[in-house]
């Protein structure tokens, strides 16, 4: 039960970051404002550190 949990969440932070990574890709495509693509970058850093910090709790 536990593991089948811990599986969801792993993989709706891969989702997440997969998410954040589109995005950010999409705004540099359509050259949105650097406040935008900042924004978007540092959401992108976050949904990885939670990842991280997650795989690091699984171990």
């Amino acid at each position: 039960m536990i593991a089948d949990e811990q599986n969801k969440r792993l993989k709706g932070l891969e989702e997440a970051v997969k998410s954040k990574e589109d995005d950010l890709k999409k705004a540099k495509d359509k050259k949105e404002k650097k406040s935008d693509i900042e924004n978007k970058e540092k959401a992108l850093k976050e949904a990885n550190e939670n990842l991280e910090k997650f795989k690091k709790e699984l171990k």
